[in-house]
């Protein structure tokens, strides 16, 4: 049987058990598991893609992209606008590719509304998001936001051209709450919630999509398991990790042996950062705004 090509991939994750999991679900490739990026630092070995799954400095990201090596940057943390602008610039000027790819676009659930988006439910016209998060800090909750307005974006496949958000900020110490309305060009919308004033332990999520043909939902409430060892039942939530960050891997994989162009992203990245820029002038001046305007 003639063996198929295949790569040389790092996976660089803090959790041993994650990584491989993650690295169980891939093929065509053979891979090598690091904890950190000393440990990886240390090796000699040259490999043709290394996944970082934390956050890292500029620096780090330039040392592998001048050792001619393929980068796939899962933004748990977004980079600034400037800092995503470096990095593809210096893996253009290498030779190689990069990509820093948004975590939530592979989440199971929403691969498959978005897969449906245009064809069985038709075009959407509104989005509708909960993100519930436990404590975090402002510059994490910054990040939150980012994210769910690129999965907003992706999903509605357009830019909005009116943005309204307001704040509940009468007491910062308890966290934020934000609400955020998008006007789409054709009368499209999508609506957001957004607070990290649960306390510490697990997050909620919901969305909703309701298009021209149909309506798909994702909400956590229905990925919950009963637990029964003694006492009350538990509810455990079904984890969607494993299969999102594999995908992320495989899809890198897959373009990287096809010669395929996977570099894609600045120009989203700095779409949803227009949005974001958009919520906080809307937030100030109590009006709607204009991404990129008044």
């Amino acid at each position: 049987m003639e063996q198929l090509p295949s790569i040389r991939f790092a996976i660089i994750h803090p959790v041993e058990a994650e990584r491989t999991a993650w690295a169980s679900r891939l093929h065509r490739a053979t891979i090598t598991q690091f904890d950190d990026l000393q440990h990886f630092a240390s090796r000699t070995s040259t490999f043709d893609l290394v996944m970082l799954s934390t956050s890292h400095d500029q620096r780090t990201a330039l040392d592998l992209l001048l050792a001619q090596t393929h980068l796939l940057l899962v933004a748990d943390h977004v980079p600034t606008e400037s800092d995503l602008a470096s990095r593809y610039a210096d893996a253009h000027a290498n030779g190689v590719q990069t990509v820093v790819v948004n975590p939530d676009r592979y989440l199971p659930s929403r691969q498959l509304i978005r897969r449906q988006l245009g064809s069985t439910l038709g075009e959407p016209g509104l989005i509708r998001m909960h993100q519930w998060l436990p404590e975090v800090n402002a510059s994490d909750f910054s990040h939150h936001l980012v994210r769910d307005l690129d999965l907003i974006l992706w999903l509605s496949s357009r830019l909005p051209d009116r943005v309204f958000a307001i704040e509940q900020s009468e007491n910062e110490s308890l966290g934020r709450y934000l609400q955020v309305h998008l006007g789409f060009p054709g009368g499209g919308m999508a609506l957001l919630d957004l607070t990290n004033r649960l306390p510490g332990g697990d997050g909620y999520a919901s969305l909703s999509v309701i298009a021209a043909s149909g309506a798909a939902y994702a909400d956590d409430h229905h990925n919950m398991q009963l637990l029964y060892r003694g006492d009350r039942p538990h509810l455990l939530r079904t984890d969607e990790r494993t299969r999102q960050y594999a995908a992320i891997a495989q899809e890198a994989i897959d373009a990287i042996l096809a010669k395929r162009d996977f570099s894609t992203g600045l120009t989203e990245w700095r779409n949803a950062w227009n949005v974001a820029a958009a919520v906080e002038r809307s937030i100030k001046s109590g009006q709607a705004v204009a991404p990129g305007g008044h």
